[in-house]
């Protein structure tokens, strides 16, 4: 293999790899189709098992709304047909309070029909009670109001099979009553229900379950209403009615295996309808009536619609309620949960023989297709062999050429040209190794002079350094024969060469001129320009001139032919070293530090312009005198010590620096730059310097 040839490779390559692909593509497409059938069964499951548990979901939910909607429906029947028998009551009362007005009299040939008390009260069907203590006349008076009425209440009952009886009674007990049926002699009304619920509603319909007749013992459903005149109770109207006004049958159940169910305003359920015959059975056995109670009423609120599943008579219901409005009556239907179920199934079994019939079909076309997939392979296996071959003749010779050109370039022989006329991509590739060469030996002497110019430069910078170190004064023991006083400076430069300065020297006998001062700008020319200004500043302070005429005289010295608008900013002065008198003046500069009786404080100076950029005059400066005293230090420093910055972008400021200096209160002045040289390097820690930093200290002996 090491020593086939490309052409040989490329062939051996394109033969392994279709082959390869082959016999992995059909085995992963044998596994995958699979994989697809089993997860299109196990899918087609899940989606039965959903379908049917929404089915069975969407049907319950169907059921209860058509359950509710057949309740809904009888209640309306119900409703109206007790609507009849309640206008029947309705115009009664009416009638009855004509006739408490008088509109109507005895004699009225409408109501009596000619017929005398006598002759009316022998008729049948018609019964009188009173209590034994009313007297005859309190009878015969109230008789003649009653008896008017007679002929309403025999009319209704000739004319409805439902009615069975009417009545009438006043609050003193006497009673007046047109019945199909006897009315017992003892019948006293005011221990009656619905003569006592009636008096206590005071004009409100007062409905009553079904109960036995006290003539026949039949199942009779009783309503009774007061007539109120004026706020008071005159009488009392009740109707007997047949259990069948309320709902002779629920035809809305037919044809199905729901049954109803009616609920009194009591609360309790008085008629089942019959499955089989769809009858309503008014009479149900005790064990019945329990059942209903406890397993059907519960859920149940009066007056509301409601759904609702329970367990009755061991049978699991789906239950609709729905209440008539008027008397407090509601209609319940029922029909058994396995009924849903059945119509389920139905649809249930359609699911899953549609899921069979759609697996089926899914394995099929799985089939069909693993066939077309697997031609398809082999086809292309084809053609990338055909393909391969190809490849291996037309770019084998491309390829050595390429090889033999950067084999070339490798041993460093970068005249070497690679030489391609195959007007494609291999020509591009090598006119572009022949580019690069081109360029890579022109980056390689580029590089050469590069290196030799920073050399030089280097070297101009080191020879700066030196000279700018040979122009500030040695500060190891710079008057050894004076011990008036003690200064000691020095310079931390950000970069090679510095722009800060410092200078000491005897003017005369007496008078030490001392000066510091920061140039703008960093490098190499704020060097030079440094070292400009201390010259200018030497030669002004031997001529003898004030501080603020020296300060004035270089800055205009400096602001000829300054283009580049460099400055300086500075302080200088003069010390009598017998008296300990100073004068500074300031240009710009911080100002300096005095320390006294152990407690540094900062000199207030006024501050003049920078120094070198603008014409000066004179009274742009002033002098600020000073008289040292014994123990007495100068303490001067450039803006590269307030402006130190640490790695979090905080500055040194000010605040630290006099902190620092307090803590040197008994140092002498090598001792303090010290100092304030470590509190700085502790603060900014590894971050970089940003600028020089230059300090002087002088203390005065006397």
């Amino acid at each position: 293999m090491k020593n086939m040839s490309l052409k040989n490779r490329i062939l051996l390559y394109f033969l392994i790899v279709p082959f390869c692909i082959f016999v992995t593509a059909e085995i992963l497409t044998i596994i995958d189709m699979y994989k697809l059938q089993d997860f299109t069964t196990v899918t087609g499951e899940n989606i039965t098992r959903e379908a049917i548990h929404e089915c069975s979901l969407a049907m319950h939910k169907e059921i209860h709304a058509q359950l509710l909607m057949l309740a809904d429906g009888q209640a309306t029947i119900c409703q109206l047909q007790m609507r009849q028998t309640l206008s029947a009551m309705k115009d009664l009362i009416t009638l009855y309070k004509s006739i408490l007005n008088g509109h109507y009299r005895l004699d009225d040939k409408a109501f009596i029909g000619g017929s005398n008390q006598t002759q009316m009260l022998n008729e049948d069907f018609t019964y009188i009670n009173h209590p034994p203590y009313l007297s005859q006349t309190e009878i015969k008076n109230g008789l003649r109001t009653l008896t008017m009425i007679r002929n309403a209440f025999k009319y209704s009952c000739a004319y409805d099979d439902y009615y069975v009886g009417m009545g009438i009674a006043l609050p003193n007990g006497l009673f007046f009553k047109y019945d199909w049926f006897p009315v017992p002699l003892n019948y006293d009304v005011r221990k009656m229900p619905w003569f006592k619920n009636a008096i206590a509603k005071k004009g409100e319909v007062a409905w009553f379950d079904p109960t036995p007749s006290s003539a026949n013992n039949k199942s009779l459903l009783t309503l009774s209403q007061a007539v109120v005149v004026n706020d008071k109770i005159e009488a009392v109207i009740m109707i007997n009615i047949l259990p069948q006004t309320i709902s002779n049958e629920f035809v809305i159940t037919r044809g199905t295996d729901c049954f109803a169910f009616l609920v009194a305003p009591s609360g309790e359920v008085v008629a089942r309808e019959d499955i089989i015959t769809k009858k309503l059975i008014w009479k149900l056995s005790p064990e019945e009536k329990l059942e209903f109670k406890n397993k059907i009423m519960p859920k149940i609120t009066i007056g509301k619609k409601i759904n609702f599943s329970t367990i009755f008579k061991g049978n699991h219901l789906d239950v609709a309620f729905s209440p008539i409005l008027p008397g407090r009556w509601g209609v319940g239907i029922a029909t058994p949960i396995k009924s849903i179920h059945s119509a389920a199934g139905k649809a249930i079994a359609k699911i899953k023989e549609k899921q069979k019939v759609y697996i089926l079909s899914t394995h099929q076309y799985i089939e069909e297709k693993t066939l077309i997939y697997l031609g398809i392979i082999f086809t292309g296996s084809i053609v990338i062999l055909l393909i391969a071959a190809w490849i291996a003749l037309h770019i084998g010779k491309p390829i050595k050429q390429l090889e033999s050109g950067i084999k070339e370039f490798g041993k460093r022989n970068l005249d070497e040209r690679i030489k391609i006329t195959s007007n494609d991509e291999f020509q591009e590739l090598g006119e572009t190794f022949n580019a690069m060469a081109i360029e890579l030996n022109k980056q390689i002497n580029n590089l050469r002079n590069n290196i030799a110019h920073q050399e030089r430069t280097k070297n101009e910078f080191l020879v700066a350094a030196e000279i700018q170190g040979a122009m500030l004064p040695d500060v190891s023991m710079p008057f050894p024969e004076h011990d008036e006083f003690d200064i000691y400076a020095e310079m931390h430069p950000a970069k090679e060469v510095g722009g800060d300065f410092y200078d000491f020297f005897f003017v005369d006998k007496k008078h030490l001129f001392f000066t510091i001062g920061d140039i703008s700008g960093k490098g190499l020319s704020a060097a030079l320009f440094m070292m400009r200004s201390l010259t200018l500043l030497r030669h002004e302070a031997e001529d003898g001139f004030a501080p603020d005429e020296i300060l004035v005289n270089v800055g205009n010295e400096l602001e000829h032919n300054n283009e580049l608008c460099m400055f300086f900013t500075g302080t200088c002065g003069l010390l009598d070293i017998t008296t300990g008198e100073v004068a500074l003046s300031n240009g710009g500069h911080p100002p300096p530090y005095l320390r006294r009786d152990n407690s540094f404080d900062a000199i207030k100076t006024e501050n003049g312009i920078i120094v070198g950029a603008l014409p000066l005059k004179k009274e742009q400066f002033s002098i600020t005198k000073l008289k040292l005293k014994k123990g007495d230090t100068l303490f001067f420093y450039t803006d590269g010590v307030t402006e130190a910055f640490n790695s979090k972008g905080e500055e040194y400021q000010s605040k630290r620096l006099h902190a620092a200096l307090q803590k040197l209160k008994g140092a002498n002045p090598r001792e303090i730059l010290e100092g304030v040289s470590k509190s700085i390097t502790a603060f900014t820690a590894n971050a970089p310097q940003s600028d020089d930093i230059t300090m002087m200290t002088i203390k005065y002996y006397g």
